[in-house]
């Protein structure tokens, strides 16, 4: 009886491999219509009353966060969201809480510790307290965490859907990847979007299609969304582009489907 108990459970044992995931591109007209723009941009005031700020530690030192959407008791889904060089957490807020106050949507924007990202902005020790710190507005369902990011927000995000936390259901890029990164083979890789303007002035179509390759071959259903006319600049087309993107959020399938394409 003990050799069949034991042959039982290896036989129930899986052992899970990354497979490839999927590459496509896709011009999106309906986003084409917001005039290119350059020039100033700061969060106004309304999107500071409507935030919460959080500051808390975290390996010494002072990190600040924004929160924002509807409070309540059941949980809710939550976006975290990185901002541009040189901008704050508020600046992505600014764009997002139309939509998140429409759906629900929980908005977490943290501060880079100095202005842009590095490995040392977002370990998961962070996150948790994060989220943490945003349930006091309300729970937060675990398993409907997505992450968007732009420009070095966005070069950072894609790293981060790489990384061994396993906590993001999907991904979104804007105006940014991270054109030289060689993403990790895994199993459980997140999809994502890298939205990109055809007059962006710092990234390229083809090097995105490389990029996006890359990060399919490592695991990750990837897509680019090229924006016909759009350059860099995301604060006129910031809004359309958080309902776009929550919309494609909300259809991702949850965590029992993420192995559907792994060999056991």
């Amino acid at each position: 009886m003990a050799a069949t108990g034991e042959a039982t459970s290896a036989a129930v044992k899986v052992t899970r491999h990354a497979q490839p995931g999927t590459f496509g591109t896709v011009t999106r007209m309906s986003l084409a219509g917001f005039p290119p723009q350059h020039g100033t941009y700061e969060p106004g005031g309304a999107v500071r009353k409507a935030s919460k700020e959080v500051t808390f530690k975290h390996i010494g030192k002072t990190r600040r966060i924004y929160v924002s959407g509807r409070p309540g008791t059941t949980p809710a889904p939550a976006v975290f969201l990185l901002h541009g060089a040189g901008r704050t957490g508020l600046s992505m807020i600014d764009m997002w809480q139309d939509m998140a106050r429409k759906k629900g949507v929980i908005l977490i924007a943290p501060d880079a510790i100095s202005g842009s990202w590095t490995s040392k902005d977002m370990d998961a020790g962070f996150v948790e307290k994060a989220i943490k710190a945003a349930e006091r507005i309300r729970p937060i369902d675990r398993e409907r965490i997505f992450l968007f990011g732009h420009y070095a927000g966005a070069v950072h995000a894609a790293k981060l859907l790489n990384a061994d936390q396993a906590i993001w259901r999907a991904g979104a890029l804007h105006g940014g990847f991270p054109g030289k990164f060689a993403p990790v083979a895994r199993p459980d890789a997140p999809p994502f979007r890298i939205y990109l303007g055809t007059e962006d002035h710092i990234f390229s179509i083809e090097d995105a299609k490389r990029t996006g390759q890359r990060f399919s071959k490592a695991g990750h259903d990837t897509e680019l969304h090229a924006i016909p006319g759009h350059n860099h600049w995301f604060y006129v087309i910031g809004p359309a582009l958080a309902a776009d993107t929550w919309a494609w959020f909300r259809s991702q399938p949850g965590p029992a489907a993420k192995f559907q394409r792994v060999s056991n």
